[in-house]
C-alpha cells in the first residue's frame, strides 16, 4: 500500500507520483485533503480516498481531472471536479483493446465542463453509490462499440 498525503514511509505528496511508481495490483490510499491534479492511470491500481467528502481531486479547469486507460482499476470515496473535460474519463479500446474491469463507487463528481463520468469504448465497468451533477454537457456519457 502507498499512501498520499499522510507521513511515514510509502507516503507522496502527489497522488500521480504515487500512480506512478505503484505496480499492478497496487492499493494507493489518499489521506483529507486537496490535491489540484489531472490523473492518468495507466496500470492495475486501487485508489482510495480517506473521505469522500473531505477528500478532493481538483483538475484545475485542465484536460480530464481522471484519465483511466487500463484493466481492473477502482476509483473510490473522492470529490472529483473541475476538469476541462470529463471528471473521470476511462478509454479502453482506444489505447488497450481489452476487458476494462472498472469500478467507480462511492464518490462525488462535480463542477466539470463536459461530463461526469464518460465511457468511451469500455466494457465491463460498474458504477455505483456516486453523486454526480453540475456537469455542463450531462452527469453521465456513455459510447460502446461492439
Amino acid at each position: 500500500t502507498l499512501y498520499v498525503g499522510g507521513s511515514g514511509p510509502n507516503n507522496y505528496t502527489s497522488i500521480q507520483d504515487a500512480i506512478n511508481v505503484a505496480n499492478n495490483g497496487d492499493t494507493i490510499f489518499v489521506y483529507n485533503g486537496t490535491y489540484y491534479e489531472n490523473l492518468v492511470i495507466n496500470k492495475s491500481i486501487n485508489l482510495i480516498g480517506e473521505n469522500e467528502k473531505t477528500t478532493i481531486i481538483d483538475g484545475i479547469k485542465r484536460n480530464n481531472t481522471i484519465f483511466i486507460f487500463a484493466s481492473d482499476v477502482l476509483i473510490s470515496h473522492f470529490t472529483i471536479k473541475n476538469s476541462s473535460d470529463a471528471g473521470i474519463r476511462v478509454d479502453l479500446e482506444t489505447y488497450l483493446k481489452e476487458i476494462g474491469k472498472i469500478t467507480i463507487e462511492n464518490n462525488i463528481v462535480i463542477d466539470n465542463a463536459k461530463e461526469g463520468i464518460s465511457l468511451w469504448r469500455s466494457n465491463h465497468c460498474v458504477i455505483y453509490g456516486n453523486t454526480v451533477s453540475n456537469d455542463t454537457w450531462g452527469n453521465m456519457f456513455i459510447w460502446l462499440l461492439f
